[in-house]
Order: structure tokens, then sequence, then C-alpha cells
């Protein structure tokens, strides 16, 4: 962490403090504080332990977002030369060095209340310009890519989420799993409109399906796999379309497909299918080209569809537990191109926003000053230290085992 933090360590420390103060409660004190304050904290314990492990949303930004430009450094003289045209000057200041596009003006409502974090220079070591791969690398939180069969969010479910029976412990809004999702045993359910969802078919049961095929015949284990297939797409399907037809939102959403997804979550949140992970994915951030206008459009979509999502969810049961990340396969080169856009870069800023969430600024800020050999950002945090934060002080469960290896947490959730 560094010295950015500092600017809300105040905020943090009377966070904490509220966790461990029985004694204050006994005097009425913490019956006079905001309710805000106290909601904020309700499933935790007076140590600062989660009582209950987080509801996740996954949100990426597929594309490769210009991270320059969506945290952009303030009073930096190499920031504004490298970029000309393209350099933010208006950026809302988080701090002396560091502000958010103008587009995210909820988003930095969120960072002044305490429930955004904003991780600067997320990114691994010898970084892939391909979005394929480099989604690989995110997707299954190891430098091989897809040589990991399954995705960690996959290994996640099928640690600690199969044993429950729930069929919609994994949904991913769209049409699409993403590979991040990808189980051996827990398989994940993607969802586009509530009435016409389905179940995707993962390797095993089409290799089931074929083999019976060639066989004109199915064995007893192909009949039971099968079985059980349906009836988990029976049972999901019903319990989708029941907690998402009465849904009324108490928030206005705005007319997107982000907003549509993610009014959709909170339906789904709220109906209590006790899904323990969603995915949603905004396409649209490869600016190559007339990327100003691109992006702002763009990062305002997301500013709006996001503060919607967690005003919706405020007043549920369920609202202090949900967590949100932002992230993108990678960033964005230093310098324009000729088209008024940039091309495919490195590292960037992640974010997580919730009640749960510790506010602030995490990570060290990418020097633009210290490219490297390639002309790129060096990346100053390891994404797998946000996976770890999110496994272990938000699921509880140890991180070592689902990312290969070990990795040191953040201090954006928990105590």
């Amino acid at each position: 962490m560094t010295h950015e933090h500092d600017s809300h360590q105040l905020d943090t420390t009377r966070r904490t403090f509220l966790r461990g103060a029985s004694a204050l409660a006994a005097t009425g004190w913490l019956a006079r504080q905001p309710l805000a304050a106290l909601n904020r904290h309700a499933s935790q314990d007076l140590l600062g332990h989660r009582k209950r492990p987080l509801v996740l949303v996954m949100l990426e930004l597929a594309g490769g977002n210009d991270g320059l430009n969506t945290v952009p450094p303030r009073n930096n003289d190499i920031y504004r030369r490298e970029r000309g045209d393209l350099a933010i000057t208006d950026s809302l200041r988080l701090t002396d060095t560091a502000g958010l596009h103008p587009g995210l003006k909820g988003l930095h409502r969120l960072y002044e209340e305490g429930s955004l974090a904003v991780i600067e220079g997320v990114g691994y070591p010898d970084p892939q310009r391909s979005h394929f791969i480099s989604r690989d690398i995110w997707h299954t939180a190891d430098q091989g890519g897809r040589t990991r069969d399954t995705g960690w969010l996959g290994r996640l479910a099928d640690a600690h989420f199969i044993e429950s029976g729930n069929p919609n412990s994994v949904l991913s809004l769209g049409t699409r799993v993403p590979y991040s999702c990808k189980a051996d045993r827990c398989r994940a359910v993607a969802v586009s409109r509530p009435a016409a969802f389905r179940v995707l078919g993962d390797d095993k049961l089409v290799e089931t399906l074929d083999t019976a095929v060639a066989a004109n015949a199915a064995s007893d284990r192909a009949r039971e796999f099968l079985r059980q297939s349906y009836m988990d797409a029976r049972r999901s399907s019903d319990a989708v379309r029941n907690a998402a037809q009465d849904y009324q939102p108490t928030a206005s959403y705005p007319k997107s497909k982000l907003a549509d997804d993610l009014r959709l979550v909170a339906g789904l949140i709220s109906g209590g299918l006790d899904t323990r992970v969603f995915t949603v994915n905004m396409g649209g951030f490869d600016t190559h080209s007339k990327q100003a206008t691109r992006q702002a459009k763009l990062l305002s979509e997301l500013d709006g569809a996001l503060s919607a999502f967690l005003a919706d969810i405020e007043g549920q049961a369920a609202g202090n537990d949900v967590v949100v990340l932002v992230h993108s396969e990678f960033g964005r080169r230093v310098t324009p191109n000729g088209s008024g856009g940039t091309d495919h870069g490195t590292a960037g800023p992640v974010f997580v926003a919730g009640h749960a969430v510790n506010g602030g600024l995490y990570g060290a800020q990418p020097d633009i000053g210290d490219l490297d050999e390639r002309g790129d950002i060096r990346f100053t945090t390891d994404f797998r230290s946000v996976y770890a934060t999110i496994l272990e002080r938000g699921f509880g469960v140890a991180s070592e085992p689902l990312l290969g290896g070990p990795w040191n947490s953040l201090e954006f959730l928990g105590a």
C-alpha cells in the first residue's frame, strides 16, 4: 500500500474502531451513528471477521480499458506531454496525484463515502497484448492460460459450493459462461433472459452425448449424468424465473445492456437464489480510434449502471454482502496512435465496490516515466493478490490451493 491510501487512513481507522467497539455499544454511542455506517458492517462480527461470505459480482470490461485515462495522474507533466490531446485535464480528485475520469461521478461519490477501492497498476509478469491470451490468464489465474483446464472461480465452486447442491451457485449474465467459471463438477449457468436461459453443457456432457449416440445406447452412468443435468436445469430455470419475474427495483436504472444485466442480478439476489458468484461482461473498450468520445461514453454507461445497482441492493438483506469487482484484460499504451486512440498495453486499475469494502487507493501508481523495455507501464500489483483478497477475506477460504501459489492479500476487505 502506498502513501496515496494515507488520505483515507482516518476513515479506515474509524471503520475498524466501529467493528471492535463493544464497550461503546454499551454506552449507546453506536446507536447515535448513521444507519449506513452500521449497515456497512452488519455482516461482520466485532473482530472484523465476516459472518457470511460475499456475493461476488465480477464485471469485466472487455477489449482492454485504458486505465491511464480511467484513473489519470494529476499534476503530472509526463502524462500531459505523452498523452497530448487525449490527456484528461478535468479529473475528479482522489488525491493530489490521482483522479477519476470525469464520467465516473457516481463512483467518485462511492469513493468519498468509503465504499470504493481503487487498486492501481494491476497486471502480471511477462504481460501479453493478445486479448485472448491475456483474458485466459486473468480467467485461470495462471500464466499458462488455458493450459489450466479450469477457471479460478470454477475451482472455487468445485471446492466450496458444490456440496450445497444449488444449481445456481454461479450465474453468468449473457449467452456464454466465461472460462473463469469452468469447473470439473460445479457447472455454471448462463442467463440472458430469465424466461429462456439455459445451462451450458460442458465438455463432459458433450462427450457423454457423443458416446451415447455412437453406441446407439447409453450406459447407466451416462443416463444418470444426463438425468441429473436435466433436473439441475429444470430446478435452475424455475428458480431464476420465479426470482426475476416480479422484481421491482428501488433505484432508477439507465437504458443500457449493462444496466439491464445488473438489474437482473439485483432481482436474482432479491429472489433468494443463494447465488455466490455472478459474472457480467461489458464490451467496446478496444479503443484504437476516437478514444476520447468512445471511452467517455463507455465509462459514463458503466458509472450509471453500477451506481444504480449498488443503490438498488442497498436496502436488501443481502446488500451488505455484495461486492462488485471491475477489471479489464489489460490497459493501453501510454503514447496515442495516429487515429486518436491507443493500442494494447499492460497494467490498469481494478475497482472493488460495495458496503463491505474498505475504500481508498491501493497499490502503487505506475511510474509513466519508467516504462518497460517495450514502452509499456510496469505493473505494481499482481491481479492474483486481488483474487486472494476476495477468496480469503471475502469467502473465508484458503487462496493458495485455488490460485496455485501464495499471494499477498490486500486490505480492501475485512478488518
